[in-house]
């Protein structure tokens, strides 16, 4: 298998599909890359699996949870806090609101839009 980048997307070179028809057939199907084989880029960017889970902190330095889930909405993902016993917080990935991803730390450090968290769930 290999890979390239073109106009912001991933295409993938297979062994044995050689043709559109043959690449229409995998359409909806689940393909999984060995993760030291997946497609690099110089722009910064991250894999669901590499975001789901990270602990996420405020720009104060407030815990407020743990990713769990990663919804693709199309114009944006967002990124589902779970806050244990208070309401989960769905977080819009955008660059004036993630303003830090720190993989090996496992760590993302959001500015939260005001009102995003009613103020009697902020972390005390």
């Amino acid at each position: 298998m290999s890979s390239n980048w073109q106009s912001g997307r991933v295409y993938l070179y297979i062994e044995g599909v050689a043709d559109r028809e043959s690449a229409e057939a995998l359409r909806g199907e689940l393909i999984e890359v060995p993760e030291d084989e997946r497609p690099q880029t110089s722009e910064p960017f991250w894999y669901i699996d590499e975001i789901e889970g990270l602990s996420v902190v405020t720009s104060t330095s407030e815990q407020l949870g743990t990713i769990r889930e990663v919804l693709q909405t199309g114009a944006n993902d967002v990124y589902i806090v779970d806050r244990g016993e208070r309401r989960d917080v769905l977080i819009p990935a955008l660059r004036d609101v993630v303003t830090a991803i720190d993989i090996s730390a496992g760590t993302m450090t959001v500015d939260l839009p005001e009102g995003l968290i009613p103020d009697d769930e902020l972390v005390d």
